[in-house]
């Protein structure tokens, strides 16, 4: 596998929309899960013209948003030697906007930290990673609540609000020099394999092998993970999931590395309650 964490910025280029699939399935339903998700627009893929709009006004025009952005930006401006605190104090508040992602940056940030440490890279890239992974939705502060806990499918403007995360976060953290390779993985853990995803229609290894890694694992946890639209699936069928997206959403090689290192936690966690197996997990993963 090529490329490494950082890749130089590749200039916006247009994506086509991504599928659209019916929420015929059940959404209680793993795959309907997934199906549902991207029906209500909560996990859709969407145009690069619709996500690189300005995003000043959801920063700039609310003045709550304005002022919460700006005690983030204040802490994130401290010595460096108190950012990993710092960091997850900040995650620990955008999460605790939505009630249903409480766990979401703590379980992303195990998960790619494993990859990366099976695909072998080295402890500075690591921790490149995991600052990214704690960052990765820092950008839902300019997003409304009630967009983020909607049960129901979402509006075009919803999704719209949405996918601004993604550049939200960028303004955001642009600001912290420090953490320029953080801002590179944060605005391209959207894309896809096949050039569908956003906020920059970038495929395959154009993509910084770092977003690859984070946008696998920030998947599996949505996957296995209540939501206010869907209730979560079982680790067997994200996995699942996971391998059928292969060349179409997500790098073919970072998938298998996380099905690996997922059967181990799963085979580990066993053994600490109890000693049962994770079976469904294994038979998945070796399917």
């Amino acid at each position: 596998m090529e490329g490494g964490l950082i890749m130089h910025q590749v200039p916006e280029i247009g994506a086509a929309a991504g599928d659209r699939h019916t929420a015929e399935e059940s959404p209680r339903r793993p795959e309907g899960a997934l199906r549902a998700a991207r029906q209500s627009g909560h996990d859709c893929t969407q145009t690069s013209a619709e996500t690189t709009q300005d995003v000043r006004a959801p920063l700039e025009d609310d003045p709550d948003v304005a002022g919460v952005c700006r005690q983030i930006t204040s802490v994130l401006l401290k010595d460096k030697d108190g950012l990993a605190g710092n960091l997850l104090d900040i995650a620990r508040a955008v999460d605790a906007r939505d009630p249903y992602s409480k766990n979401h940056t703590k379980n992303v940030v195990r998960c790619v930290e494993g990859v990366a440490e099976q695909l072998g890279l080295g402890p500075d890239e690591i921790a490149t990673l995991r600052r990214s992974a704690i960052l990765h939705d820092i950008g839902n502060i300019g997003v409304p609540a009630a967009i983020l806990s909607k049960a129901e499918a979402l509006t075009a403007e919803e999704r719209q609000a949405v996918q601004r995360h993604v550049m939200i976060g960028v303004r955001i953290l642009e600001q912290v020099r420090i953490l320029g390779p953080e801002v590179h993985i944060l605005r391209h853990h959207h894309e896809r394999w096949d050039g569908q995803g956003y906020p920059d229609g970038l495929a395959g290894e154009t993509i910084p092998l770092g977003a690859r890694i984070l946008a696998v694992a920030d998947t599996f946890d949505a996957i296995t993970s209540d939501r206010a639209y869907r209730r979560a699936g079982d680790v067997a069928d994200a996995l699942q999931i996971l391998s059928r997206e292969s060349y179409r959403q997500f790098d073919a090689d970072v998938v298998d590395v996380a099905i690996r290192w997922v059967r181990a936690a799963c085979s580990a966690q066993g053994a600490r309650d109890g000693g049962a197996p994770a079976a469904e997990a294994s038979a998945a993963a070796s399917a």
